[in-house]
C-alpha cells in the first residue's frame, strides 16, 4: 500500500499505472494573528474549486495565536518549498502529453477557478498580500485588519489535484489506483476525514491479494469505531448499528 501523498501518482506511473492522470500543483499558505477563535470555523466552500474554502482555526503548534487560510497558489513541485522536486512533479504529470495541456486549459478556462487562482496570487504578494486576504478573515471575524495578520512561514504544504486526462475533469477529493497486488492512496491534503475508510477498504482488497488466506474483521472495525456494523448497503446487519 503507497501512501506517499504527492508522490504515489509518481510512483504509480514509474511502475505503470495512473498514466491517464496528471497533477495541478497548488500550494497552501497561511497568516498567523492572535488568538481570535476557540475552534476551527469555516467560510462557505465553492464546490467548483480544488481547495478547502479560507478558514481559522488554533494551531497546536503555536500557541496563543489562530491561523487563517489557506492560500492557494500554482507551485510545480511536488514538496513545498522543495525546487529539487521540481523534475518529480514533470514526471507525475506528463505536462507534454497533448491531452495533459487541452485537460489544464479545459480546467482553468472556468471562470470562477481562474478568478479563484488569480485573486490567491494576490493573497501571497509580501507586504500588501494581506491587504487584499484580510477579506476573507473578516467573514469569520468582522474586527479583524490586515495589522493583525502575518505570514505563517514554513507552514502549509503541497495540495496537487487530480486530472483526469480521458474526460479533462478535475477530481476532488481523495484517489485510489488499484494495480496487480498494490495499493496507490492519493489524498490533496492530510486526509484525516478518510483515513479510517481508506484503512478499512484497503484491508479489504488486501485480503483480496492474499486469496483468502487471511481474513479481516470488517464488523469489528465498524463496531469499534461507528457503533455499529453495516454492508455496502448501508443496511444494518449488527443489533448495536445506529444509521446516522
Amino acid at each position: 500500500v503507497v501512501n506517499t501523498d504527492a508522490y504515489s501518482l509518481y510512483f504509480a506511473k514509474s511502475l505503470g499505472y495512473g498514466k491517464e492522470f496528471s497533477l495541478i500543483p497548488i500550494a497552501g499558505n497561511f497568516y498567523f494573528s492572535k488568538q481570535m477563535l476557540n475552534g476551527k470555523v469555516y467560510t462557505m466552500q465553492d464546490k467548483k474549486l480544488p481547495f478547502a474554502a479560507v478558514h481559522g482555526d488554533p494551531d497546536i503548534h503555536v500557541s496563543n495565536k489562530t491561523r487563517w487560510g489557506p492560500t492557494a497558489k500554482m507551485s510545480p513541485v511536488l514538496e513545498s518549498r522543495n525546487f529539487s522536486t521540481t523534475f518529480d512533479y514533470f514526471k507525475s504529470a506528463s505536462l507534454f502529453r497533448l491531452a495533459t495541456v487541452k485537460s489544464f486549459l479545459v480546467i482553468l478556462s472556468d471562470m470562477a477557478r481562474f478568478v479563484f487562482l488569480l485573486k490567491n496570487t494576490l493573497y501571497d504578494i509580501p507586504i500588501v498580500g494581506k491587504y487584499f486576504f484580510v477579506k476573507n478573515a473578516q467573514k469569520i471575524v468582522p474586527t479583524i485588519q490586515a495589522r493583525d495578520l502575518k505570514k505563517a512561514k514554513g507552514f502549509g504544504g503541497m495540495r496537487l489535484q487530480r486530472v483526469d486526462t480521458k474526460t479533462h475533469e478535475l477530481q476532488l477529493g481523495e484517489g485510489k489506483i488499484i494495480g496487480d497486488n498494490i495499493i496507490f492512496n492519493m489524498t490533496p491534503s492530510p486526509g484525516a476525514s478518510v483515513c479510517l475508510f481508506n484503512g478499512m477498504r484497503d484491508a479489504e482488497k488486501i485480503m483480496e491479494f492474499f486469496g483468502g488466506v487471511y481474513q479481516f474483521d470488517k464488523c469489528k472495525m465498524e463496531d469499534d469505531f461507528g457503533g455499529g456494523c453495516f454492508d455496502h448497503d448501508k443496511k444494518v446487519i449488527s443489533e448495536n448499528a445506529y444509521v446516522s
